[in-house]
């Protein structure tokens, strides 16, 4: 056993400091603040968690953080750390409307007026009879309309079909990431493709935004009192108070996609 846990012991006891005071300060749970002071790593689920775990901790009470942060390195050079594979779940984003269908709704629609018109000028317009007097000439009759087609009431252009009048939604060139502070503080850490780009308190009515070309991760030490968006994807609170999660993106053929660890 290295110097790590028992150096967090021993501040905790001369503190006179309670796991339970701890865990509702930092937000760490009981047991994973034992399994740092036990350095039973395997307890906590993954590299990301124990080293931010171990930060707030040794910061709490008031230790070194970077010393810790530089031995724990060291121990886990010498131990595997079990790392689950991630598993890539696709989010269905709105589709392009097909363009086809738009095309065969506007043909449906001119086809619906001609065919209203035929009825109407064959059916409903009536024309005047004519009476043969004889040796008397029957006056010519011109039904209004019938000879000038110009003046037809119906023969008016067709309304364009809407079928196209919808835009395919724009593409996603980056991943925009929204936090917003709902109620008390939460530790936030947010990386980018290959930086850590915020780490770092959030408080009550704080509100935060990251850019992400192709992948972003973050990890909220308190998930129950922040509101996450993507995007235009309202995610909203993730999880309860004092839990942590660690959530990550990606951007892949204009689909948003969630790594789960």
């Amino acid at each position: 056993m290295s110097l790590i846990g028992e150096s967090l012991r021993k501040a905790r006891l001369e503190k006179g400091l309670s796991l339970e005071v701890i865990e509702k300060d930092t937000k760490i749970r009981r047991r994973y603040l034992e399994a740092l002071e036990n350095e039973h790593w395997d307890v906590i689920p993954g590299r990301v968690y124990l080293r931010g775990f171990l930060k707030t901790y040794s910061r709490y009470l008031g230790l070194d953080d970077v010393s810790l942060l530089a031995a724990l390195n060291d121990v886990i050079t010498h131990q595997e750390m079990p790392e689950k594979e991630p598993h890539l779940q696709k989010i269905d984003l709105p589709t392009r409307p097909p363009r086809r269908l738009g095309m065969i709704l506007g043909l449906l629609a001119i086809a619906l007026l001609l065919g209203s018109q035929y009825l109407y000028e064959h059916y409903f317009t009536a024309k005047p009879s004519v009476i043969n007097t004889p040796g008397v000439k029957p006056p010519e009759v011109n039904t209004p309309g019938e000879n000038n087609p110009n003046n037809s009431p119906n023969n008016e252009n067709p309304s364009p079909s809407n079928g196209d009048s919808q835009l395919p939604p724009p593409l996603q060139e980056d991943i925009n990431l929204t936090l917003t502070i709902v109620d008390a503080t939460c530790w936030v850490q947010v990386k980018d493709d290959k930086n850590i780009i915020f780490e770092g308190t959030m408080k009550k009515g704080e509100e935060k935004s990251f850019t992400a070309k192709n992948k972003i991760t973050f990890i909220l030490g308190n998930a129950g009192v922040v509101n996450v968006k993507i995007n235009s994807s309202q995610l909203g609170i993730l999880g309860n108070k004092g839990k942590v999660i660690n959530k990550t993106y990606i951007l892949e053929d204009n689909e948003l996609k969630e790594i789960k660890v």
